[in-house]
């Protein structure tokens, strides 16, 4: 049913950060920054539900400035998003970011954000 939905998030975030995965980093050799996101629905009204963003960026170092620029960028790219295809339409009702999640290693951070969103099913 979201096979929509995926690949218009997934290009967003490449937009953003090109390290960017549903769920989690397949790969073997990670490159920081990077980030992951997930998504839970909640049925709203009939044909619209919506849905929540989680998003995990994660750098490796001293300094945290790139990881609130990577911040600043998704909020950018995602806080007036919206977007019609001939089955949904697809719009950001509010950006949640961020908090610092703590680590057990001092160099690694990561920082969470929510995006809340909204689908009216056009065709279900």
């Amino acid at each position: 049913m979201y096979e929509h939905i995926i690949p218009l998030l997934q290009a967003h975030f490449k937009s953003v950060l090109d390290e960017s995965y549903q769920d989690i980093n397949p790969s073997t050799e990670i490159v920081y920054p990077y980030l992951t996101w997930s998504y839970q629905d909640d049925y709203f009204e009939h044909n619209v539900d919506e849905i929540y963003i989680d998003v995990d960026i994660f750098h490796r170092g001293t300094n945290i400035q790139q990881v609130y620029e990577i911040q600043g960028n998704l909020r950018n790219t995602f806080e007036h998003l919206e977007a019609m295809t001939d089955d949904i339409y697809f719009r950001v009702l509010n950006f949640s970011g961020g908090s610092n999640v703590p680590k057990p290693e001092e160099t690694l951070k990561q920082r969470t954000i929510q995006i809340q969103a909204r689908i009216d099913w056009r065709r279900k």
